[in-house]
């Protein structure tokens, strides 16, 4: 199924929810025994782009020690990002982008930082 859609609709944006190693799904709320390292080898084939959240970091302000899993695709992070110092470890991390909600509803991070990031 997951091949017909990719095919019939190039911008396929597939998230992968983490909670401690393994997906999540149905608002998180149901738990499966796959690895996110492993539903990512499963479903790589079928888009470029990804969403990675990190659940049990999500609006913690702390975001996960994670290694690139990952060996082609664009990939977004979710999930604890609270400075502009995390996205510049995700960056270096090889992540293309962050979703960040609670550090700007707090004033962590700054409209004025992002757009020096984005200079930078």
């Amino acid at each position: 199924m997951l091949e017909n859609i990719s095919y019939k609709f190039k911008n396929i944006t597939i998230s992968i929810d983490a909670y401690l190693g393994m997906v999540k799904y149905n608002g998180w709320t149901s738990s499966t025994t796959i690895s996110y390292k492993d539903f990512y080898s499963e479903v790589s084939g079928f888009a470029n782009r990804f969403i990675f959240t990190s659940i049990d970091r999500d609006g913690t302000g702390n975001i996960s020690s994670l290694q690139r899993f990952w060996d082609s695709g664009y990939f977004m992070y979710a999930g604890g990002v609270n400075s502009i110092n995390d996205l510049r470890k995700l960056e270096l991390s090889g992540f293309n982008g962050a979703i960040i909600g609670k550090a700007l509803y707090n004033g962590n991070i700054s409209a004025e930082e992002l757009i020096c990031l984005q200079k930078e």
